[in-house]
């Protein structure tokens, strides 16, 4: 007896501390909807453990006491995966919650009132081996990127989804050998599946505000296109070496004029306008970038410069169909110069600067267009 409360003490303790972790994660990284879903996973288990290590001394029945901490321990696992779920973007309806939690509650009463307590137990056991698979399911996008967050986490649930599966066999069973066994694997590996879980999900809430970041240092947060420095990253990874490709240059005609007349909300206004077109135009593979005030960039994949002037008229024909609601205004032309996609270190620099070169010809001549670049030869 002394054993058990041992290990349901560290339990207690493990699952308050993951508990209140999760929470200030939540509280301090963007209050993300998942990470408070994780919290309330190890509140269920905090509450569990202590119920079931002291629940005599609160007066409560052992019968009440098996079915509410065994309730518990599958609010538990259906907390974790509503977590993973939403932090995949898919959800867990609060339905299918209720649901599933309140069938396995009935199984935990039924079994208890039969006198069938180890059944009792392994309903929470079997309900993790069952469910969290599925929290794995949600990670499978990213696992085959190999992110190691997402590889530990995957193994930490599997390992325990095993284990749960294992322990609740036993407890089916119903031997004394099957109890005793299942009592020596929840003794030493319950304690540390707990800590493995919640250690995995602290890391995933730090992966996923690291992620967050880089990603905002490569954005432009106006347009939500990338920035000049996402736009230079996006063609340092591209393969040059396999296909040709094009660059355009973008520059909104009469832009300070905009703002003069109408004020800069309204230039802003226009600018998101225009990168909303250009997402329209581009396709996977694509890359689309604010590089300047009211310049843009758009790197066109597998593109000769024939099928870059193609995609520009593509560009500014829709732009011709574009239009603010407020205030009611057209959307500005925009001067385009084109460009191959040179090899070598200086690609980009190389590449843009045609590209501009021929953009301001175009607005030199007071008319917005398309124009392409003469052929400059590289000199490695």
């Amino acid at each position: 007896m002394a054993g058990i409360n041992v290990i349901t003490l560290a339990l207690t303790l493990i699952s308050f501390t993951l508990c209140l972790s999760l929470m200030v994660g939540w509280a301090t990284l963007g209050r993300p909807r998942h990470a408070l879903l994780w919290a309330g996973a190890f509140g269920f288990g905090t509450a569990q453990w202590a119920l079931t290590a002291g629940g005599a001394a609160f007066g409560i029945a052992p019968a009440t006491g098996m079915v509410l901490s065994c309730s518990l321990g599958v609010g538990v696992t259906l907390m974790l995966l509503a977590g993973f779920r939403t932090r995949a973007g898919r959800g867990l309806s609060a339905g299918t919650l209720l649901a599933t939690g309140g069938a396995a509650v009935m199984i935990i009463a039924a079994a208890t009132a039969s006198g069938q307590d180890d059944l009792a137990k392994a309903v929470p056991q079997l309900s993790r081996a069952l469910l969290l698979p599925f929290a794995v399911a949600t990670m499978f996008d990213r696992l085959r990127r190999r992110y190691f967050t997402e590889v530990f986490a995957s193994g930490v649930l599997t390992v325990f989804a095993l284990q749960s599966l294992v322990i609740g066999s036993l407890r089916v069973i119903g031997t004394s050998e099957s109890g005793e066994l299942a009592h020596l694997l929840v003794s030493v590996g319950l304690p540390v599946a707990f800590a493995n879980v919640g250690a995995a999900a602290l890391l995933l809430l730090a992966s996923d505000l690291s992620e967050r970041l880089e990603q905002l240092a490569v954005t432009d947060p106006l347009t939500g296109l990338l920035n000049r420095r996402g736009f230079e990253n996006a063609v340092a990874v591209f393969d040059k070496e396999r296909c040709e490709a094009a660059v355009l240059m973008l520059d909104v005609d009469g832009f300070k004029e905009i703002n003069d007349e109408h004020g800069h909300a309204v230039g802003d206004a226009v600018l998101a306008r225009i990168a909303e077109c250009l997402q329209k135009i581009v396709r996977p593979g694509d890359a689309a970038g604010r590089i300047g005030g009211d310049e843009f960039a758009v790197l066109l994949a597998s593109s000769d410069l024939a099928n870059a002037e193609l995609a520009a008229h593509r560009i500014r024909a829709e732009l011709a169909r574009g239009r603010l609601a407020e205030p009611d205004l057209a959307l500005p032309s925009v001067s385009v110069g084109t460009a191959p996609l040179r090899t070598g270190p200086l690609a980009l620099s190389l590449s843009l600067g045609e590209a501009d070169r021929d953009l301001y010809r175009a607005k030199a001549e007071r008319r917005p267009g398309c124009r392409q670049a003469p052929r400059l030869m590289l000199v490695q």
